[in-house]
């Protein structure tokens, strides 16, 4: 039995015999003892001298060793039978065999054996003497802390796997207490929940998750974490691979097959219409599996839209998809005619020109747009698509149909995402149509769906199988009279519900007059069972036409045969009767299978063999006949490559990739690029495809795949010359940089240089030179970060850089601005102003930005407002909806500022819509916050209320905790001025604790004052206390421009409680206060000091500082209008000046502008 215990994890303790033990030893016997227990056996002297006293000589180690081995002997308990230590001339150790336990050794012992796992990480109190900071100790602490979180991961499987999911839960959660951002952790802890019944706690753990890692990262969670999230809404059995249901269906079909069930889907769809045609849009998403009836429930809602007087446009996506945004482009083409003279203006249209060059036929002399940067470009695109769209809808109501979106890329995703939140407001009607079982739980459509419906603007509809009545009511009004009475029980059962498999069985009883029978299993079967009975001329076209594609003109479609098109007219004829084909709408001598499925179901199954040269000779007509336009390359250089032409295809896809560059398609790009990269042989055409796919990974996408890539290009540049290492360096100081691996840049810099001054190249240095910038300044050395930009600066200059030159400029302003160092960033942009060509538009944008907030930190309100004019006005000449959004929030607050209410409001407005059509959730949340707060300025109270309950939700989603906590601070504040102290109370504790999770100290003593003066405004003696710590706290965060607002508050509630002294002494504070920064809610502060004078018997000082106070009251509300002037003069401040109040009023903090 033990008679010593040792406690080393968390707080060290020690107990002898059951009751407490104080080791009476020097600190540094702590880490001699642990050295000593976590080997098993003695450790030579000199080693463990060295490892504890590695910066002393030899000797003075060793005698610190011999003190410290005698000081922790006598500060343990007297041994009985068996020393504690074991101490021989030249070795010591922890005697093993003495009547000890260790929670350290019994934690190593036990963690290693999965029957007693749990009892090892029962004993992990806290970190291995945390606070000691030897060598050895830090790495022993970390070895042990990952032993411990990797056991509580292998605890938590164990018990779901037991079924034991409050187990699982619970070891999770101490998982993530320790490491929040553990991915593998926050997936066992969602599967436990749900598992153990609580689904709604599960999604809520994951989305908490997921807006923490936004917020913080600024990454969405990985793939496999997604899959889970989905998995839990779809209410699957975890690991469970059945198929979600998924739709499809033809579109020929929409005119042959008729339409029965779907009432109630049909019924949402027609609610959804009408209120679009009443201009409250929004988007619809329909899955359901291949054949469901997708598409002939959209033909149903086209009718419908066409009878009621609104137009439908479709744009349907290929597999895979033909060009970037393919169906958007689509139907842009289709309602490209019906483009009003006046609904676009140039700007707009132009920004459309790279993906809809047709536009030029309505807009024959549009220029290029403006040059932007990548990011803003196609920012701009989204928004002028929205804006054509909404155009199209201006004129009627537009029913807008995108078709098997799970073939798009995230680029087209995300278009139609830009698109669903411009809906809103326009007569449009988004239909989105997808299969659930090609868009896997992690296909962006997942997250568009969640998103959107997450936010209101789109609801979900997905169709199931029919049932039997309505198969037989199918077949009723299919079959001939004389159809036998088993054929509709037949066709049910075999099909299973899926009316395309029902139409292909029903077609072939037409055909053959013979029941389906059980050699059908599924729709390909059947659909190969009308094929194979084609004759075979017809068989032959059908196989040449489907190696083209769903889509074929009859041209392609003879190329690929290897005959002439007039041989093909007859076969083309018999298809369209039996309703494989149908002609396309697209141009003359187009055609088109009635269901992708068809389509792809005949090319699985025609001969292997044969394809290579089908592709060879469409491959060449397509080339020849110069129909290879950007948005055909990616079709070309499939079948170049179907056609075992690698070098012909690697060139048709770097072609591919660079189109798709130039349209912002980043994931088409790196596709694209990668394929060209693969099929090559020429080191110099794969650098070039690998650069490209590097470069289009810069804003995201998967870390891992980037290393690949970057490493790819670094092995290819190695065997090329020195620009081509140059860039490979270039590219690997960006990625190392991305993954957080700053110290790793050091060397490749380095290098950077030393191929720069191999070739005395201006252009190199200015890029290392702006590396090493970068990597200091989001390091956050701010000093080390500006000596090397305005090196790159001058390098890109003299090597006539100017965009470059422009770029490095802004990044030196903006670190000369952290930094405080205001005459620098003013000198720059002196000289920015007279080195910038009146011309350059986008230069001219970042010049003003950087003006605004300069002026913005010397609080000179009309410098900002003649920053922010010009800002817009040029934001809107360039079509920067990003930066328009900015200058709307400063020319608000400049007009709160200078009391234009109306002008503050209308800025705002308009801020609020554009980023809310962007979908940047952060900078919303901001500017909602920011608009309450000056509302609460102005007096509105309840404007402000409702201005906070409409971000704290937004706030909340995306992880935003200091957001959530200021809203909540700002909640309190606004609810004492409103004279609800009881509300107020329980609202600014809760926004105590909320920031006391984050450790952000500004906050914290923002909520402490507000709720020191709620708990006053209650009659809790603690308040005015409350309130001291938080000012206290204030000023050793450097105080800020709400001081004077905490004071106040300190004065009215010390006057409150009749603690007359100490208001005075308070008021003394205030009044040095005011003098540098007056409180944001003028005459409160003069009030104030008025109070404390009269409390204390100096009627004139008080009759001063009242008359002050009315003077700035009166000047506030001048330019008010009469409601925002009277809500003003409903706070108990103001009441109390009009004599209304006789008695001291509590007042809670005034909100202090934007937080």
């Amino acid at each position: 039995m033990s008679r010593l215990t040792i406690r080393l994890f968390g707080t060290p303790s020690f107990a002898f015999d059951g009751a407490p033990w104080r080791l009476s030893a020097l600190p540094r016997c702590l880490p001699l003892l642990a050295y000593l227990v976590l080997r098993r056996e003695p450790v030579p002297r000199a080693a463990v001298a060295a490892a504890l006293w590695p910066d002393e000589l030899e000797s003075d180690a060793r005698s610190n060793l011999r003190r410290h081995l005698h000081l922790l002997k006598r500060g343990l308990p007297p041994p009985a039978d068996a020393p504690w230590l074991l101490d021989a001339r030249n070795r010591v150790g922890w005697n093993w065999d003495a009547p000890a336990s260790v929670d350290v050794a019994d934690f190593i012992d036990r963690v290693a054996r999965a029957e007693t796992r749990a009892d090892a990480v029962a004993l992990y109190d806290g970190d291995l003497l945390d606070g000691y900071e030897d060598e050895w100790l830090v790495v022993e602490r970390e070895r042990l802390r990952t032993t411990y979180l990797d056991a509580l991961l292998e605890l938590a499987a164990l018990r779901r796997r037991e079924r034991d999911f409050a187990g699982a839960a619970a070891f999770a959660e101490r998982l993530l207490a320790h490491d929040d951002l553990r991915e593998d952790a926050m997936r066992e802890l969602v599967a436990a929940r749900y598992e153990g019944g609580d689904r709604s706690g599960a999604l809520a753990t994951y989305e908490r998750f997921a807006a923490r890692l936004r917020f913080d990262l600024h990454v969405e969670p990985m793939a496999e974490t997604v899959a889970l999230h989905d998995a839990v809404v779809a209410g699957l059995a975890l690991h469970d691979d059945a198929p979600l249901p998924d739709e499809h269906a033809p579109a020929a079909e929409r005119e042959k097959s008729p339409f029965v069930g779907r009432r109630s889907e049909l019924d949402a769809l027609q609610r959804a219409w009408t209120r679009a045609a009443r201009r409250f849009g929004g988007t619809v998403i329909l899955a359901g599996e291949a054949g469901i009836g997708k598409s002939r429930l959209c033909a149903e809602l086209a009718a419908l839209a066409d009878r009621q007087g609104g137009r439908v446009l479709i744009g349907a996506t290929t597999d895979p998809e033909a060009g970037p945004y393919q169906a958007l482009v689509a139907a842009a083409q289709q309602g490209l005619p019906a483009l009003p003279r006046d609904g676009l203006d140039d700007l707009w249209s132009s920004a459309l020109l790279s993906i809809l060059p047709e536009i030029r036929a309505v807009r024959p002399l549009l220029g290029e747009p403006p040059a932007l940067d990548d990011d803003r470009a196609r920012t701009r695109l989204h928004e002028a698509l929205a804006r054509f769209f909404d155009a199209l809808a201006r004129v009627r109501p537009l029913v807008l149909v995108l078709e098997d979106l799970h073939w798009a890329h995230r680029d087209t995703v995300d278009a139609v995402e830009a698109l669903a939140r411009r809906a809103s407001g326009s007569a449009l009607l988004i239909v989105v149509t997808y299969r659930s079982e090609e868009a896997g739980p992690a296909h962006p459509l997942r997250g568009l769906a969640r998103t959107l419906q997450a936010e209101r603007r789109a609801t979900r509809v997905a169709l199931v199988p029919l049932g039997g009545d309505e198969i037989a009511e199918l077949v009723a009004q299919t079959a001939s009279s004389n159809a036998p009475d088993a054929l509709a029980p037949t066709v049910a059962r075999v099909s299973e519900g899926n009316p395309l498999f029902a139409w292909q069985l029903l077609r072939g009883f037409a055909e053959t007059g013979v029941l389906p029978n059980g050699a059908v299993h599924g729709v390909v079967d059947a659909i190969m069972a009308r094929v194979e009975r084609l004759p075979s001329e017809v068989r032959a076209v059908a196989d040449a036409a489907a190696t083209v594609g769903r889509d074929f003109t009859l041209e392609l479609a003879a190329a690929a045969a290897g005959t002439n098109e007039s041989a093909m007219s007859a076969a083309l004829d018999d298809l369209i009767d039996r309703h494989l084909v149908r002609e396309s709408d697209a141009h003359a001598w187009s055609y088109t299978f009635t269901h992708a499925l068809i389509a792809s179901t005949i090319y699985a199954h025609t001969p292997a063999e044969r394809r290579p040269a089908r592709h060879r000779r469409i491959a060449r007509v397509l080339s020849e006949a110069s129909v290879a336009d950007a948005a055909a390359l990616g079709t070309l250089a499939r079948h170049w490559e179907a056609a075992q032409d690698a070098a012909r295809a690697s060139a048709a896809y770097q072609r591919a990739a660079e189109a798709a560059a130039a349209v912002y398609a980043r994931a088409e790009t790196i596709d694209y690029a990668r394929r060209a990269a693969s099929l090559t042989q020429d080191d110099a055409a794969r650098f070039a495809a690998l650069q490209l796919a590097v470069r289009a990974q810069e804003r995201g996408g998967d870390p891992d795949a980037l290393r690949a890539d970057v490493e790819a290009l670094r092995a290819c540049a190695e065997r090329l010359g020195d620009g081509e290492r140059f860039a490979a360096l270039q590219s690997r100081v960006a990625y190392e940089a991305r993954v957080g691996a700053f110290d790793a840049t050091t060397p490749l810099i380095e290098a950077m240089f030393g191929l720069a001054e191999r070739g005395a190249r201006s252009e190199r240095r200015a890029v290392a030179f702006e590396a090493r910038g970068y990597i200091a300044a989001v390091r956050g050395l701010l000093d080390d970060a500006a000596g090397p930009l305005r090196e790159a600066l001058r390098e890109a200059e003299r090597a006539g850089l100017t965009a470059e030159a422009s770029r490095i400029a802004q990044r030196f302003i903006q670190i000369a601005i952290r930094k405080g160092d205001i005459a620098a960033a003013t000198e720059e942009l002196e000289r920015r102003r007279h080195v910038t060509d009146a011309s350059d538009l986008q230069e001219r944008m970042h010049i003003l930005t950087a003006e605004m907030t300069c002026a913005f930190v010397f609080e000179d309100v009309d410098a900002q407002r003649v920053a922010g004019e010009h800002l817009l006005a040029v934001a809107e000449r360039i079509g920067d909806v990003a930066a328009e959004a900015k200058a709307r929030a400063a020319l608000a607050y400049a007009a709160h500022r200078n009391g234009d209410v109306a002008a503050m409001r209308a800025h705002y407005d308009r801020a609020t819509e554009l980023l809310e059509r962007l979908g940047d959730a952060h900078p919303l949340v901001v500017t909602i916050l920011n608009r309450g707060a000056l509302e609460l300025e102005t007096g509105r109270v309840d404007n402000a209320l409702a201005f906070w309950d409409r971000a704290q939700p937004i706030a909340e989603r995306i992880g935003a905790h200091d957001g959530v906590a200021t809203l909540l601070i700002n909640r309190a504040e606004a609810l004492l001025l409103a004279g609800r102290a009881g509300a107020a109370l329980p609202v600014a504790r809760d926004a105590l604790a909320q920031i006391e999770t984050t450790g952000e100290r500004r906050l914290i003593a923002d909520a402490l004052v507000v709720l020191g003066a709620a708990e006053a405004a209650a009659g809790e003696r603690s308040g005015a206390e409350r309130i001291r710590d938080g000012i206290a706290r204030a000023r050793a965060v450097g105080g800020g421009t709400s001081l004077a607002n905490d004071l106040c508050v300190l004065v009215e509630t010390l006057l409150a409680t009749g603690a007359t002294d100490e208001a005075a002494a308070a008021a003394e504070e205030l009044e040095v206060c005011r003098a540098s920064g007056a409180a944001r809610l003028p005459g409160r502060a003069e009030a104030a000091l008025g109070r404390a004078a009269a409390a204390r018997g100096d009627d004139a000082a008080a009759e001063r500082w009242f008359a002050e106070s009315r003077r700035l009251v009166a000047a506030r509300v001048a330019r008010f209008e009469p409601a925002d002037a009277a809500a003003y003069g409903d706070f108990p401040f103001v009441r109390a000046l009009r004599g209304e109040r006789a008695a001291a009023v509590s007042g809670g903090r005034g909100g202090g502008g934007p937080r």
